[in-house]
């Protein structure tokens, strides 16, 4: 997707460990996160004020809660989209190997295949 700027991701504590949000795991700055005090913001909008709030997320037991966010990068420029599309009709554009949850495991985005039912909150 050429038109696409700067990857933008917020680090949370969870499932994955702060070691695992780095500058190649990223989703579009367009995305959408729910913080607790705010509500629903965009990524871009999160990083760039860097709020100090509670995102809604996924924990290690697969449980959906509010955690704190531990850091805000503002990563390089990348034409490397994967553009996913759900049946009710929302997107998530996200890099090839941002961590996804598919039946119960979590999986980088490029493995992904049609008809596989992911975890969206």
């Amino acid at each position: 997707m050429q038109d696409i700027n700067d990857m933008i991701t917020a680090a949370v504590e969870g499932a994955f460990g702060p070691e695992n949000f780095v500058q190649e795991k990223c989703l579009h700055e367009s995305s959408e996160v729910i913080l607790k005090k705010r509500g629903k913001i965009s990524i871009k909008e999160l990083v760039e004020n860097r709020y100090e709030d509670d995102i809604l997320s996924i924990n290690e037991l697969h449980e959906i809660i509010y955690q704190p966010i531990l850091d805000w990068i503002n990563n390089e420029e990348t034409d490397e989209w994967l553009l996913i599309k759900t049946e009710d009709g929302k997107e998530l554009i996200l890099t090839s190997n941002h961590r996804v949850f598919l039946d119960g495991f979590d999986v980088k985005a490029e493995q992904l295949k049609v008809g596989d039912e992911l975890l969206v909150i």
